[in-house]
């Protein structure tokens, strides 16, 4: 696999070069890497990036979760070091793998523990529960000690504590069903509760929803609690913390503008890719 990477990063120079353009850094990106530019794009949309109160990101997709947020100090372990207009950041960028939608949907599947977790009429399971779904996705969590340990470490964070957070990704397409984009552990519980009771319902309150929220309607409850438990359980954020969106103001939150937009003054970062 070495081999071949090094191949495609030097068919990639030689076309760069070839098109008369200098080389600068050709790598394939870490997913801190990635995490760090989403945050710096994120809070340049927000208008918060040069100020002490910038906002952090809980991003889930199929197979992980990336948190990220400003330390505000080095020293704290594996954080990376930005400059924007003349103020540095240390941003910390945690990327959960196995903390994904799917991959741990099929890892409770696999386990047996998924049966409370459908609306009744899916299949022939018997029926919603949010709190023996719960108590399942927990026992499951806490089969993975090392993860486990990361989050309580971030979770026990002042910093993180004191956080306000944006959720992307699924946090967004798999919770918007159920309500307001600010998050309240009581009420989204009970909206989780009443929605999820039967298929019908769900289908219901799909229907007001984009087309891009609509997909995998089956699977909005159990990665509903899944992602509750994660957000609230496991990271403890606390009440109104914690805002799901799509976009800032209809711009689409992107890695890609986040790289260009501090790549002129973090030279050595890029370049180093640390």
């Amino acid at each position: 696999m070495p081999e071949k990477q090094q191949s495609i990063y030097e068919s990639v120079i030689k076309s760069i070069r070839k098109k008369g353009y200098s080389v600068g850094r050709v790598s394939t990106l870490d997913n801190w890497e990635k995490g760090v530019f989403i945050w710096a794009h994120l809070n340049k949309l927000t208008g918060s990036l040069a100020s002490n109160r910038t906002k952090g990101i809980i991003e889930t997709d199929g197979v992980s979760t990336q948190i990220i947020f400003d330390a505000g100090m080095k020293k704290i372990p594996e954080t990376h070091r930005i400059k924007w207009n003349n103020k540095v950041h240390y941003i910390l960028s945690k990327n959960l793998l196995g903390y994904g939608v799917n991959s741990i949907r099929y890892a409770l599947t696999q386990a047996g523990w998924q049966y409370r977790c459908y609306p009744e009429g899916y299949k022939n399971y018997p029926g919603f529960d949010i709190y023996q779904c719960g108590d399942a996705y927990s026992r499951l969590m806490d089969l993975d000690k090392t993860t486990k340990d990361n989050v309580r470490k971030i979770s026990h964070l002042n910093v993180f504590k004191s956080m306000s957070f944006i959720g992307l990704g699924a946090v967004y397409f798999d919770l918007s069903i159920f309500g307001n984009q600010n998050l309240i552990a009581g009420a989204l519980r009970e909206k989780v509760s009443l929605i999820c009771n039967n298929m019908r319902s769900v289908y219901q309150n799909l229907k007001t929803k984009p087309s891009s929220e609509q997909y995998d309607a089956e699977n909005k409850c159990i990665n509903g609690v899944f992602l509750y438990n994660l957000i609230f359980n496991e990271l403890k954020i606390r009440d109104g913390k914690i805002n799901i969106t799509e976009d800032v103001d209809g711009n689409e939150i992107s890695w890609t503008a986040g790289f260009l937009m501090i790549s002129e003054q973090n030279r050595k970062f890029l370049s180093e890719g640390h």
